[in-house]
């Protein structure tokens, strides 16, 4: 008799680019399915850390997943949202507002009463400046009218508003 050798098939988290080689998909790839040839990378805003995946995790909030790569710690300053393909500056009308350690994220948060907030730094308002919470700039009082020491509301006796 003669030896028959049997087909294997390729599992899933493996692809098989010859007859007999079985190789781990590697990090930042999955293998979804059985028989591949090659690996698919994984797509912007997801990753794998590990090789031999089935699937791509979504990117955590405090990283970015530019894809076909590991996450990477969102720098000082910078918002990642869950899913994030890239950094991003806070919008104006907010401010970076770190919750916790570097781990769980940069968020922004809504600009306070009183305050503008511009390329994701809140500044207090100027004398005889107002604003509203989540604004990027400040309103000046009418001619005649102060602002409130929490710089909210204008008003007419300068020993009540005041800077």
């Amino acid at each position: 008799t003669t030896a028959q050798k049997s087909c294997k098939t390729c599992d899933a988290g493996y692809y098989c680019p010859g007859a007999s080689n079985r190789v781990k998909c590697p990090a930042g790839s999955y293998c979804p399915t059985t028989n591949l040839t090659k690996p698919t990378a994984c797509p912007a805003g997801t990753y794998t850390s590990t090789t031999a995946q089935k699937s791509c995790k979504t990117c955590d909030a405090g990283y970015y997943c530019p894809g076909n790569s590991d996450k990477i710690s969102c720098p000082d300053k910078m918002y990642c949202p869950a899913g994030a393909t890239q950094a991003q500056a806070c919008p104006d009308g907010k401010y970076y507002y770190e919750r916790g350690s570097h781990s769980t994220g940069t968020i922004c948060s809504d600009c306070t009463a009183g305050y503008y907030c511009k390329n994701g730094e809140k500044t207090k308002c100027g004398y005889r400046q107002i604003s509203a919470k989540g604004q990027s700039s400040c309103t000046t009082c009418p001619d005649g009218q102060y602002a409130n020491s929490a710089h909210k509301k204008c008003g007419n006796s300068s020993s009540t508003y005041k800077y």
